[in-house]
C-alpha cells in the first residue's frame, strides 16, 4: 500500500527558508506581501506556521525571491545545490 510521507518537516523548513530569505534581502513582511500580492498578515502566518500556503502562493513567493519551490522545501538557496535538472 502507498503512504504519503510526512510533509510537516518541509513545511516548517520552507517557513523557515522563506523568513530567511526576506530578512537577508532586508524586507519587511508587507514587503514581501507587496511584491506577492498578499498582506503583510498573510506572509506572517506562513512564517509562523499558522498556515502552509496554497501551492499557487508558494510558487509566486518562490518566483519573487528568486528561487524554486524545491529548494524553498529543503532550505537550500539556489535549486541547483538539490536539482540537477534545475540548469536545462
Amino acid at each position: 500500500m502507498f503512504t504519503i510521507p510526512d510533509h510537516r518537516e518541509d513545511v516548517a523548513r520552507m517557513q523557515t527558508t522563506i523568513r530567511y530569505e526576506r530578512e537577508r534581502r532586508g524586507w519587511s513582511r508587507a514587503e514581501l506581501g507587496n511584491r506577492v500580492g498578499v498582506t503583510a498578515h498573510m506572509i506572517g502566518m506562513l512564517e509562523r506556521g499558522k498556515t502552509p500556503g496554497s501551492l499557487i502562493l508558494v510558487w509566486r513567493i518562490a518566483r519573487v525571491l528568486g528561487t524554486s519551490i524545491d529548494a524553498l522545501m529543503r532550505g537550500t538557496e539556489t535549486p541547483e545545490e538539490t536539482t540537477p535538472w534545475a540548469l536545462m
